[in-house]
C-alpha cells in the first residue's frame, strides 16, 4: 500500500536557498545540509527546511 502512496505523489522542485562568504563557506554550508539531510532519512519536511533557510533573507 505504501507504495501506492508513492507512485500517485508527482515530483516537486523546491529550492534550498544557501549562501556563503567564499566558495568555501558556501562549500561547507552545502555539506553540512547533505549531512543533515541523510541523516534524517526522509523524514523531515524538504518544504519546510527550504522555506527556513530562506526566511530572512
Amino acid at each position: 500500500m505504501e507504495n501506492k502512496i508513492k507512485e500517485n505523489i508527482s515530483p516537486v522542485n523546491l529550492l534550498l536557498p544557501i549562501s556563503g562568504r567564499d566558495m568555501g563557506s558556501l562549500r561547507d554550508l552545502a555539506e553540512r545540509y547533505v549531512s543533515y539531510l541523510e541523516g534524517v532519512g526522509g523524514v523531515v519536511d524538504l518544504s519546510s527546511v527550504c522555506y527556513t533557510a530562506g526566511a530572512g533573507r
